[in-house]
């Protein structure tokens, strides 16, 4: 977890980077087409079949519109807020396993959701700043791959978890 911690962050700090001179959908067309090279051979080992492609279809879409809103939001935000802002995921998934999956949320739970949520607005708006592009981009992209993890919760019922990567590496 540490290492993909570690490669994530040199990630985001790399698209940062080259986002001044690369448009976010090339660097993201490339992160796809490089993800699914690396994950080919593991991934044909197993077995692909589903029944669900429609769904694999509608997370690799919601998947790649976070994506791209991400890439994005890094060539205008900076590292630091984005990846702030970038935190709230847990808040996102979270409200929507309440509505998608009947899951009770307790009221410590309830707690830890306001303070997430005030801890969002003190980066988005600290003080009377107006609020960013770049920060409007990043909960977007947070609260896109939020929806693309309870797809991929639900995809867990039918579908192998080799299956489910490569569909949205392939499809994306």
């Amino acid at each position: 977890m540490i290492l993909a911690g570690a490669l994530f962050a040199a990630m985001h700090g790399t698209v940062r980077l080259i986002s001044f001179e690369l448009h976010p959908f090339v660097i993201a067309f490339f992160r796809n087409v490089f993800g699914f090279l690396v994950l080919l051979p593991l991934l044909l080992r197993s077995g692909l079949r589903t029944q669900r492609f429609g769904t694999h279809l509608l997370r690799a879409s919601v998947n790649s519109i976070s994506m791209l809103t991400w890439f994005t939001a890094l060539s205008l935000t900076p590292l630091a807020d984005a990846t702030a802002l970038n935190l709230t995921g847990p808040l996102f998934v979270t409200l929507g396993a309440m509505v998608a999956f009947g899951e009770r949320v307790r009221a410590w739970r309830w707690t830890a959701l306001g303070l997430g949520a005030l801890g969002a607005l003190m980066v988005i708006r600290p003080g009377f700043e107006q609020v960013t592009l770049g920060a409007i981009l990043t909960i977007t992209s947070t609260a896109m791959a939020a929806i693309s993890k309870l797809f991929a919760k639900s995809l867990t019922r039918s579908d192998h978890p080799a299956a489910i990567a490569f569909y949205v590496q392939f499809l994306m």
